[in-house]
C-alpha cells in the first residue's frame, strides 16, 4: 500500500464510510440510543473543558481619536461612522 496515491486513500476512506453507514443502518434501537447518550456525554465534557470566549469591549469613538480634534470634528466623525454603519447594515439586509 506504500504506492497508493492520495486519490486512492480518499476512495478507500469513502468506501469505509459507506460500509460503516450500512452497518449503522442495521444497528438495534437500544444500541443507537446508548451511542447517542455516550456522544452527548462526550460533548458536554468537551464544552466544559473549552476555554470561555473573551468578552469584547466596545471602544468609544472618542477614545480612538487624537486629542487635537475639536468637538465639531468629533460630531462630524461620529456622523460619518453612524452613516457608514447604517450603509453597511442596509447592504446586508
Amino acid at each position: 500500500m506504500s504506492g497508493e496515491s492520495e486519490h486512492d486513500r480518499r476512495m478507500i476512506a469513502i468506501g469505509l464510510l459507506f460500509v460503516r453507514m450500512l452497518c449503522d443502518y442495521f444497528k438495534l434501537r437500544p444500541q443507537l440510543e446508548a451511542e447517542i447518550v455516550i456522544l452527548q456525554h462526550q460533548l458536554n465534557l468537551l464544552q466544559r473543558r473549552a476555554p470561555c470566549r473573551p468578552h469584547l469591549r466596545r471602544m468609544r469613538l472618542a477614545d480612538r481619536l487624537p486629542d487635537s480634534f475639536t468637538d465639531a470634528d468629533l460630531d462630524a466623525a461620529t456622523r460619518e461612522a453612524a452613516m457608514a454603519a447604517f450603509a453597511k447594515s442596509w447592504r446586508r439586509g
